[in-house]
């Protein structure tokens, strides 16, 4: 940030930091340099904490105004957003070059079988001859690479184990204890490579691939209670293993979306949630961004909405001073409660109601006539509101859960369906097939066939009721279900 200026112009104060034009240009600076996206993600957000410290400890010192720092803060969130998307792009492509090289489960059992039967043959070998350097280092990475596949631990958790570890270790089934030798190992991966070719497999393998072999296998294989003790086991958290998926997109409050859109006193407001959603965006054209930015407008129009109220149209068109109406502010989530809409929906509608005014603070202020003090006063009430809509997300949460509880299907009728299902179903469609379409038989049947699709998949209604004639047809048919 200090570039070429002189030192008379950074010696005393901080006033640099306000160099938005600088500030815009370093992620590009950091890329070129060659850092990671991950890196400057992380640079940023110190940076942030920098910005903040300086805010709020060597304000006065700094000669730095609040606003300064105010509006650098919102466009290093706009930059932040900007390196989240190369993240997700170095992510994704980390993430295919480790599906290529995944290791195949037949390979790892292969390799299994073979330390049993090379793991004695080596350490006989080097009790009769002696020490032999090819010799230990195969045998290294056999038992190595044994412990790594059956448990999916790092490598330092072995390279860092002793002779008093081994030593040390529970014993069961009368099992005799052995000792390794306890010199510490360095460059694993080598002996890693040494024993894999000398089990005669071929192909990358390290101790990294092992470990997203086992997270991979236990993800696809096991149930989610014991995914998480396998996670937990391998010093994973259990969330970098959950797969990502698109929700599927909003379609709530469409009706209310065209009464605010009739409302001619939204010039300004159009303006300012407009320029948000465009911000929200940052340039994402994902189906999730789009509608997610297209929530956050809906939202804020509402609230606009309700705080225009009775207003006359004098009072709202020019500006946004009617936003600092701390009264209606106040009575806001109960209104929401009052129409309906569950806590979990207030939550959001407040975290993007405080977005819109950050944003107007940041961008819309000299337009909207509003002062900092009035909408740092409003962000403060809409904390203390969130803290009391948090509170009955989470009794609402409670009440869902313990109706989920009490209402849980036992096993033994789930089982007595599909039985039932499995007699009923070709029953009903000979009746139909004999008799003609029945609207009571033809009922019943679709309630048996989406059940027991249910019950043995797990899936939503709205993917049975929208499969279509042409969804059946391009499946093959197994000669189980045919």
């Amino acid at each position: 940030m200090v570039g070429s200026l002189p030192e008379s112009a950074t010696k005393h104060d901080l006033r640099f930091l306000a160099r938005m034009d600088k500030l815009r240009r370093y992620p590009n600076y950091l890329k070129n340099k060659g850092y990671m996206p991950t890196t400057i993600r992380n640079m940023a957000i110190n940076i942030v904490s920098l910005y903040k410290h300086v805010k709020n400890v060597f304000l006065e010192e700094s000669r730095l105004k609040v606003e300064d720092i105010d509006r650098v803060l919102y466009e290093l969130t706009r930059l932040q957003a900007e390196i989240r998307r190369d993240v997700v792009v170095q992510q994704q492509r980390v993430k295919r070059q480790k599906t290529n090289n995944q290791l195949d489960s037949e390979q790892e059992l292969s390799f299994l079988y073979a330390a049993k039967r090379r793991i004695p043959m080596l350490m006989d070998a080097i009790d009769k001859g002696g020490y032999q350097k090819d010799q230990h280092s195969t045998l290294m990475g056999y038992l190595m690479a044994y412990l790594c596949v059956i448990s999916g631990h790092r490598s330092v958790v072995l390279t860092n184990m002793t002779k008093e570890h081994v030593a040390n270790a529970d014993q069961w089934n009368n099992g005799t204890r052995f000792q390794v030798l306890g010199c510490k190992l360095s460059k694993p991966s080598k002996f890693l490579h040494l024993a894999w070719s000398d089990a005669g497999l071929k192909g990358p393998v390290s101790f990294t691939l092992i470990r997203s072999s086992v997270a991979t296998q236990a993800e696809r294989h096991l149930s989610e209670t014991e995914r998480r003790k396998v996670a937990r086991a391998i010093c994973h958290d259990p969330t970098t293993a959950e797969r990502f998926y698109v929700a599927l997109p909003t379609r709530e409050s469409a009706y209310e979306n065209r009464k605010l859109r009739m409302k001619a006193l939204m010039c300004e407001k159009q303006k300012a949630i407009g320029d948000l959603q465009e911000f929200k965006l940052s340039g994402r054209s994902g189906r999730k961004a789009i509608d997610n930015a297209k929530q956050v407008a809906t939202h804020c129009f509402r609230f606009c909405y309700y705080m225009v109220g009775s207003l006359p149209e004098s009072a709202t068109k020019h500006d946004l001073r009617f936003l600092a109406r701390m009264d209606k502010l106040r009575r806001y989530p109960n209104y929401l409660k009052n129409k309906g809409y569950m806590p979990t929906t207030i939550r959001n509608m407040a975290i993007n109601i405080v977005s819109l005014y950050k944003h107007v603070k940041n961008v819309f202020l000299e337009e909207s006539r509003l002062k900092v003090e009035d909408i740092d006063r409003v962000l403060y009430e809409l904390t203390r509101l969130q803290a009391e809509i948090r509170r009955d997300v989470v009794v609402r949460q409670q009440r869902v859960k313990r109706q989920k509880t009490n209402n849980q299907l036992d096993s033994e009728q789930e089982l007595s369906f599909l039985y039932a299902a499995k007699r009923r179903i070709p029953m009903l469609m000979d009746a139909i097939d004999k008799g003609g379409y029945q609207k009571d038989q033809h009922s019943t049947l679709m309630g048996y066939l989406m059940a027991y699709l249910c019950v043995i998949s797990g899936h939503r209604s709205v993917v049975l009721t929208n499969m279509t004639k042409e969804h059946e047809a391009s499946y093959s048919l197994s000669s189980e279900t045919s």
